[in-house]
């Protein structure tokens, strides 16, 4: 590992960030001929990484994040789902805190070898495993350290003797098909080709398979009534499964009973997308604990229609896909908080900024004398349904709970 942090500290030193960009995507030929694809990019928090993807099901998941198109992006959930589905080892600049007492150790030693002192955000190399399903663990593997220290050559070499910041004439990824730079090393030098990528297709979803007939056949049989609101949603908090030391982020249809206003709950489920069988069972252990079954379901997008489809055609339930379901988009926190949903989704997010806005305007004397009104400013914050709204309606609402807190309300 050491000769991997060697150079990680000195690829951060170099412009790669700067010349590269994050559609420029390249390949990797190994010497069996397999290829892996390096991206040289931010993430979300703005840290520099460089992910090496394995697989082209890993390639695809990652054009399908990056798709722009209005007509076919990925929305937030649905970039959950793909993200939980790349397979690779990802190198991240970050703080010192995330990193382990022994990466805190070896970042250290090859940084007093280079007489460097990292200091700051992002100054500390993290090196990272990723696998389907499961959230990144750390490096382990010989191979894919191998394949990460080749990945860091081919990029330095891309920029070796260009100074400045100037783009590299390397194809962007395009949804449509382009094609992709290939870099092979042969007798210690790096070569280019190129690579025809194919345009993506259509995304085909995991579809339901339902193989408890006893469970079916009781939810068929059941009195219906009403309709539910349905989503199959990534939990993006890891959870122990198997019941050893295996880290997994599982899946779970997010159900709401529009008539009441409430979560059925359901149990998560871990490798949803191989497993779908398992999540019917649940799902309908769910229903048979409610003690209710709906007349219909409505659904907002084609990964959970393509898992219910078939079940609901079996089950005798009225499948509906719709453009928006509201009630879905709201953090499960509201419904536990006994917060008025309706009254939240009648009023609508214009009516509760300016109410946050009346309630700031207002002398601490009044705030004092209105407590059981003030009680549901904190239930939207508990609830998390702070965060549907803009960055400056969460200052405002921020500042008003500190308000509150001085004044004891």
């Amino acid at each position: 590992m050491t000769d991997l942090y060697e150079k990680a500290l000195e690829i951060k030193k170099s412009g790669l960030w700067d010349i590269f960009l994050e559609e420029q995507i390249f390949a990797l030929k190994n010497k069996n001929e397999d290829m892996v694809f390096v991206q040289i990019r931010r993430n979300d928090n703005e840290e520099k990484t460089v992910s090496v993807y394995y697989g082209d099901d890993t390639l695809e998941a990652v054009r399908r994040i990056m798709d722009a198109d209005p007509e076919t992006m990925a929305d937030d959930e649905e970039v959950l789902h793909l993200e939980a589905m790349i397979e690779g080892v990802e190198l991240t600049f970050t703080n010192k805190s995330r990193l382990s007492e022994y990466e805190q150790q070896m970042a250290s030693a090859a940084a007093a070898l280079h007489g460097i002192k990292p200091r700051g955000s992002g100054a500390y190399p993290k090196f990272s495993r990723l696998r389907k399903g499961q959230p990144p663990a750390d490096l382990k593997e010989d191979a894919d350290k191998l394949v990460m220290s080749k990945a860091l050559d081919a990029a330095m070499w891309f920029i070796e003797g260009k100074e400045g910041k100037v783009r590299l004439f390397i194809p962007t990824e395009d949804k449509n098909g382009f094609d992709m730079a290939v870099v092979e090393e042969r007798r210690g030098k790096f070569r280019q080709s190129f690579v025809k990528i194919p345009g993506l297709e259509r995304m085909k979803y995991p579809a339901g398979v339902n193989s408890n007939e006893i469970l079916q056949k009781r939810i068929k049989m059941m009195k219906k009534r009403g309709s539910w609101a349905c989503r199959i949603v990534r939990v993006d908090t890891p959870a122990a499964w198997g019941g050893g030391s295996e880290k997994v982020l599982p899946s779970v249809i997010k159900t709401v009973c529009l008539e009441k206003s409430e979560i059925v709950e359901m149990t998560p489920v871990a490798y949803y997308e191989s497993r779908t069988e398992v999540v019917l069972d649940k799902f309908m252990e769910a229903i048979c604990q409610y003690g209710s079954c709906p007349v219909q379901i409505m659904v907002m997008d084609d990964r959970t229609y393509s898992l219910l489809k078939q079940w609901c055609r079996n089950c005798a339930i009225k499948l509906e896909r719709v453009e928006y379901v509201p009630e879905l988009e709201l953090p499960e926190g509201i419904y536990d908080s006994g917060m008025d949903v309706d009254a939240f989704m009648e009023n609508g997010f214009e009516y509760i900024e300016t109410a946050i806005d009346f309630l700031l305007s207002l002398p601490d004397e009044a705030l004092s004398a209105m407590p059981d009104e003030l009680k549901s400013v904190r239930e939207i914050k508990e609830s998390g349904a702070d965060e549907l709204f803009s960055t400056e309606f969460q200052r405002k609402l921020n500042r008003l709970i500190k308000k509150m807190d001085k004044l004891d309300i």
